[in-house]
């Protein structure tokens, strides 16, 4: 947990709200990831090749590297009346925090190209970042200064006072884990249809936070490789009553695409649902939250992966 601080200073991050009315009808999928991935993908080609090449195009000797950015909606609906209003969430770390007046050139170019199968227009009313700062507002424009954040400054919960009442409370601390999208998890190329143990779920958070981190910035950590890796073999099936995920309500949702790219059906199923870690330790809670933040499994630049949690005293 120690050696990440340094990582959290030196990585940007920023999360927006987007906020938008369309100008004309709209029909969208339910599951809004895909559409709104897309239409950011096509806006920034046209604003900046060059940032699109670095968020969408894998480099070819980097099999480890994951996308910036992850695009998400929470909103279920797929008829839009003309003035009716749809809200995003727009996560933003590394090359893609850096270039966030690119992202807002981005997200005004969109507007004209449209979303969705029939590319309806819309207008972006307000975009505001997870601190409450407004970055854009319909009429205004955008703010003259641009926040410039680092993960870290999101990580500002008291771990120590987590450790100590994790060392001497009578009653452990649990973590509650309600997901906000579905979690798309596997283990050996196959994914999980049961809420995973605890190390294992943590050691899919510290991965993925890994691969956030730009080669640049573990140098200058001095953290060139990832330290503590963890056997998943031997956490799927630990027998440790403290690992193991309790008063879980978790399903496994089962859903295929067409994947225009692949020109095929490809399956995005994933856990959906809540579950309890009944204790956990500082280290524990320092990757769940951070989690929270960046999200967790495959498919997380098209929102899969988010998930929102509390401690609780265990009963």
């Amino acid at each position: 947990m120690i050696n990440a601080k340094p990582l959290l200073a030196q990585l940007p991050y920023t999360h927006w709200t987007v906020e938008l009315e369309f100008t004309q009808r709209a029909e969208l999928d339910v599951y809004k990831g895909n559409v709104l991935h897309g239409g950011f993908g096509r806006a920034l080609a046209l604003v900046s090749q060059q940032l699109f090449d670095q968020l969408f195009v894998q480099p070819a000797d980097n099999n480890q590297w994951v996308t910036p950015f992850a695009v998400f909606s929470c909103n279920q609906q797929q008829g839009f009346a003309e003035g009716a209003p749809l809200q995003f969430e727009l996560m933003l770390s590394g090359a893609a925090a850096d270039a966030q007046q690119a992202v807002l050139d981005c997200l005004m170019v969109w507007q004209v190209l449209g979303l969705g199968a029939q590319r309806a227009r819309f207008q972006v009313r307000s975009v505001t970042d997870s601190l409450g700062a407004k970055v854009y507002k319909a009429g205004q424009g955008q703010s003259p200064v641009l926040a410039r954040y680092s993960l870290a400054q999101f990580m500002t919960d008291d771990f120590c006072k987590v450790a100590t009442s994790c060392n001497y409370d009578v009653s452990p601390l649990g973590y509650r884990l309600h997901t906000i999208t579905r979690c798309r998890l596997q283990h050996q190329g196959q994914p999980l249809r049961q809420a995973p143990a605890l190390s294992l779920f943590c050691q899919m958070v510290k991965r993925r936070f890994w691969q956030l981190v730009p080669e640049d910035i573990r140098q200058i950590t001095g953290q060139p490789e990832l330290a503590g890796r963890v056997q998943p073999d031997q956490l799927v099936f630990s027998d440790d009553s403290s690992e193991q995920p309790q008063q879980a309500q978790v399903r496994f949702h089962d859903w295929q695409r067409y994947s225009a790219k692949e020109q095929r059906q490809v399956a995005i199923g994933g856990l959906e649902g809540q579950w309890l870690y009944p204790q956990v330790t500082a280290e524990h809670y320092f990757w769940l939250r951070l989690g929270e933040l960046i999200g967790v499994g495959n498919k997380s630049s098209f929102g899969f992966g988010r998930y929102r949690g509390n401690l609780e005293q265990a009963s």
